[in-house]
C-alpha cells in the first residue's frame, strides 16, 4: 500500500501506467487519509493513462480516504481482475473526471456491487463520453450496470460485453430520485456490438417502460439468459441490426425489436414440428431432467401441441364441441394437460408460427421463412404428414372455396365456419378412410346432407375386412349418409362467388355440393431432408431408438420408418399412439446416450381406433392371414358389438373389437401382442361374451 503525503504529489505527477498484481495482503492500493488537511487544489494521478489491478484478493477499495484528491482526467484504460473483496469502484465525484476513459475490463470481482455510483443527486451529470469498450464478467453481486444519466454520457460506446454476472436483473435501472431518470427515450448512438452471456437473473435490458434507440447496433448475442422474457418493455429501435445470435433464451425477447435482422438461435435440443410427438417429447425431456433453456419446439402452428385426433371428432360436434385448452397434450393418454404456462415454467422455448424452409444437417442448422437460423446439438424430426391434395391427382377446379382438408386446428376452424354457414346444405366427402368416415358422421350430426365417394369396394380397405366395411356402409346408410363406391372425383364446378357448386365424378355422375371434404390419404413431410438422410418406404429410416443415419438426428411419428419388432419388418405408421410413444423412446435414447446407458428397443404394438356416432372400435396387431368374424355384425342390430380376428400360421396375430369395454380392449391388445395359438380363441370369445360360432369374413 502506498501512503500519500503532500510531498508525494510531485513524485507521481507524470505517472502514466500503474500495474499492481498478485499482492495477497493489500487492502488498499492508496491511502489518502494523511491528506485530509491538504489544500483543495491537491490532485493526484492527473497523468495516469493505464490502471491495472490483478489478483488482489483482500483489496476492499482502491483507495482509503477521500477521493477528492484524485484526478483521472487522462485515464484511458482500467483493468480489474480477481479483486474479490472490492465493493465499489467509482464514486459520484470521480465520474466527473473520466472523460478520457476509453476501455474498461472488470472480471472476477465477486463482491462488486456498483461500478458507477449515482446516488448523490446534487452531483453534475457523469462524463464518460470517450468510453468505447466495456466488458464485465463474473461479478456476482452487481444488480445493474447503468442509470439513464450514465447512458446519456455513453455517446461513443461501441462494444458492451456482459457475462456470468448472476445477480444482474437489468442493464439499465432508474436510481431513486435521480434527475432525468423518467425520460421518454434513452439512446446508445454508437453501440455496434453487444453480448449478454450466462446472466442467470437478467429479465430485461431496462427496468422501465421506455423506448431505447440503438442507432448503430449491428450484432447482438444473448446466450444462457433463462429469465429474459423480453429485451425491453418499450420499443427497441434497431435500424442497422443484421445479426442476432441467441442460445438457450426465449425467442420472444426480440418481439419489440425491428425484425429485419438475421437471427441465430442455438439450443441443445430442437424438436422440429409442433404436433403430438412434440408435446410428449417435451414431457419426457422434463422427466429426464432437461435444463431451462436447453429445449426448443419449432412449429408453424400458432398454438401449443394438442391431441390432433380431436379435430375430426369432438371438435366438429354441434353441441358442446371440444375447444382448446381442453385437449392440449397429454390428455389423450390420460396424462397432465400441458398448457402454455407449463412450457414457460419448464424453460422450454415454444417457437410458434414459424415455418422452416431450409435444413442443413451437416451444419446442424434450420432456417425459417423469416430468415432466422436455429442451431442445435440434437434434432428430433417430428414434422408429421400432410393430406394429399386433389391437385396432385389431376382433379380440376380444386381452387374453389369450401373444399377442405384436415390436418391442423386452422383447417378445423375453417370447416366449422363453413358448416355453420351452410346449414342443412349438401356435403360431399371424397375418400373413405377413417378421417373421411369420422368427418362424414360429424357433418351428418350437424344436419348436412352427406354423400361419400371412394374408389374402393368398401371403406377403409387397408384395415377393414369386407365384413367390417359392409357393416359400416349399412350403418351409415341408416344414418342418412349416401355412399358411392368404385369412382372418384374428376372435377369441381365453381359458382360466380368462387364457391364449389358441383362435383363431377369420373363415371359421369354430378353431385351438388356446398361443402367438399377430402380424405385422399397423406404423405410424410420429409422433403426438407431429401438427400441428407437415408430413407425407406416413404419415410426417414431409423433404428429401434429412432436414430437416423445422421448422428444426433432422430425421426419420430409419421415420418419414421422403423423396425417393427412384432412383425420383423421395417414399417412407417401414421397413428397418434405411435407418435407419442416413438417421441418418448427417442428422448429416452438421447438421454441414455449422453449418460452412457442403454435402453430397451422400441417394441410397438400396431394400434388404431376410431369414434363416430355411437360406434367406437379398436384394432391391435397385424391384419394378415385368415379372418374370423365373431358375433353378428348386422348394421341393424342394437348393440353393434362384434370382433374380427386374424389368424396367421396357427396364431392369432390381430384383433378388432367394436364397442368393447376397457377391459375387453385390453384383452384383445394382450392377445395381439402375445400371439397365442388359434385354440385360445375360444377362451377369448368367452371373455368377450361372444357365442362360439364364427365366420370367415
Amino acid at each position: 500500500m502506498v501512503k500519500f503525503y503532500q510531498p508525494c504529489e510531485q513524485r507521481f505527477a507524470n505517472l502514466e501506467t500503474l500495474k499492481v498484481s498478485t499482492c495477497k495482503s493489500i487492502e488498499y492500493v492508496f491511502d489518502f487519509q494523511v491528506l485530509e488537511n491538504a489544500s483543495e487544489e491537491t490532485k493526484l494521478f492527473s497523468s495516469l493513462k493505464d490502471l491495472e489491478l490483478i489478483m488482489l484478493p483482500k483489496m476492499t477499495s482502491i483507495w482509503k480516504g477521500g477521493s477528492q484528491f484524485l484526478n483521472f482526467d487522462n485515464l484511458k484504460r482500467i483493468n480489474l481482475e480477481h479483486c474479490l473483496k472490492l465493493v465499489r469502484l467509482f464514486s459520484p465525484d470521480l465520474l466527473q473526471s473520466l472523460g478520457c476513459l476509453g476501455k474498461m475490463e472488470i472480471s472476477y470481482c465477486s463482491n462488486l456491487e456498483e461500478i458507477f455510483e449515482m446516488k448523490d443527486t446534487s452531483m453534475a451529470s457523469p462524463t464518460l463520453g470517450n468510453l468505447t469498450y466495456m466488458s464485465v464478467s463474473y461479478c456476482n453481486k452487481l444488480k445493474n450496470l447503468f442509470s439513464p444519466s450514465i447512458v446519456n454520457s455513453l455517446v461513443k460506446l461501441k462494444t458492451l460485453k456482459l457475462s456470468h454476472c448472476s445477480t444482474i436483473e437489468y442493464i439499465v435501472t432508474n436510481e431513486d430520485g435521480e434527475k432525468g431518470a423518467l425520460t421518454e427515450k434513452i439512446m446508445f448512438p454508437s453501440l455496434y456490438d453487444m453480448e449478454l452471456e450466462d446472466m442467470e437473473s437478467l429479465t430485461c435490458f431496462y427496468s422501465g417502460v421506455i423506448a431505447i434507440e440503438f442507432s448503430a447496433l449491428k450484432r447482438l448475442m444473448i446466450c444462457q439468459c433463462p429469465k429474459m422474457k423480453t429485451f425491453g418493455y418499450g420499443n427497441q429501435v434497431t435500424p442497422k441490426l443484421n445479426k442476432v445470435y441467441l442460445r438457450n433464451v426465449r425467442c420472444r425477447i426480440l418481439a419489440p425489436m425491428d425484425r429485419a435482422a438475421e437471427a441465430i438461435y442455438e439450443f441443445k435440443y430442437v424438436i422440429l414440428g409442433g404436433g403430438v410427438s412434440a408435446g410428449y417429447a417435451a414431457r419426457e425431456f422434463v422427466k429426464q431432467g432437461v435444463k431451462q433453456g436447453e429445449l426448443a419446439i419449432i412449429s408453424k402452428e400458432a398454438v401449443a401441441p394438442y391431441e390432433r385426433p380431436t379435430l375430426s371428432k369432438e371438435y366438429l360436434l354441434r353441441e358442446k364441441p371440444a375447444r382448446l385448452p381442453d385437449f392440449y397434450v397429454c390428455v389423450g393418454s390420460g396424462g397432465e394437460r400441458l398448457l402454455l404456462d407449463w412450457y414457460t415454467e419448464k424453460g422450454i422455448e415454444l417457437i410458434l408460427s414459424t415455418g422452416i424452409v431450409q435444413v442443413n444437417l451437416v451444419y446442424k442448422a434450420l432456417v425459417s421463412a423469416y430468415g432466422q437460423v436455429f442451431r442445435y446439438q440434437t434434432l428430433i424430426i417430428a414434422t408429421g404428414s400432410t393430406p394429399l391434395r386433389l391437385t396432385d391427382l389431376g382433379v380440376q377446379g380444386t381452387d374453389a372455396k369450401n373444399i377442405f382438408y384436415l390436418k391442423e386446428i386452422n383447417d378445423a376452424d375453417e370447416l366449422v365456419k363453413a358448416v355453420k354457414a351452410k346449414k342443412n346444405r349438401k356435403a360431399v366427402i371424397v375418400g373413405g378412410g377413417y378421417i373421411g368416415l369420422e368427418v362424414s358422421a360429424a357433418l351428418r350430426i350437424n344436419n348436412l346432407d352427406v354423400t361419400m365417394v371412394y374408389p374402393e369396394q368398401w371403406c377403409m380397405p387397408r384395415l377393414f375386412t369386407a365384413g367390417i366395411g359392409t357393416f359400416y356402409e349399412g350403418y351409415y346408410a341408416n344414418k342418412g349418409i349416401k355412399i358411392i363406391k368404385g369412382t372418384v372425383a374428376a372435377r369441381f364446378t365453381i359458382d360466380s362467388n368462387g364457391d364449389v357448386k358441383e362435383v363431377t365424378l369420373k363415371d359421369g355422375r354430378v353431385l351438388e355440393a356446398d361443402i367438399v371434404f377430402v380424405d385422399a390419404g397423406a404423405r410424410p413431410l420429409t422433403s426438407l431432408f431429401g438427400g441428407q438422410v437415408e430413407e425407406e418406404k416413404g419415410g426417414i429410416k431409423t433404428d429401434a431408438f429412432f436414430r437416423t443415419s445422421v448422428p444426433n438426428v432422430y425421426a419420430v411419428g409419421d415420418v419414421a420408418t422403423f423396425p417393427l419388432k412384432l412383425c420383423n419388418e421395417m414399417r412407417r405408421v401414421e397413428h397418434v399412439e405411435h407418435a407419442y410413444k416413438s417421441a418418448e423412446q427417442a428422448v429416452k435414447a438421447i438421454k441414455a446416450s449422453e449418460e452412457g446407458k442403454t435402453i430397451e428397443e422400441y417394441d410397438y404394438l400396431p394400434y388404431f381406433f376410431s369414434r363416430s356416432f355411437d360406434l367406437s372400435w379398436k384394432f391391435y396387431g397385424s391384419n394378415v392371414g385368415k379372418r374370423l368374424l365373431v358375433r353378428d355384425n348386422g348394421p341393424g342390430s342394437e348393440k353393434h358389438k362384434f370382433g374380427t380376428f386374424w389368424i396367421e400360421k396357427g396364431k392369432i396375430v390381430g384383433a378388432f373389437l367394436m364397442n368393447g369395454t376397457s377391459r375387453e380392449n385390453e384383452a384383445i391388445a394382450n392377445v395381439a401382442r402375445g400371439q397365442p395359438p388359434v385354440d385360445y380363441l375360444d377362451v377369448l370369445k368367452k371373455e368377450l361374451g361372444f357365442p362360439s360360432k364364427e365366420k370367415d369374413r
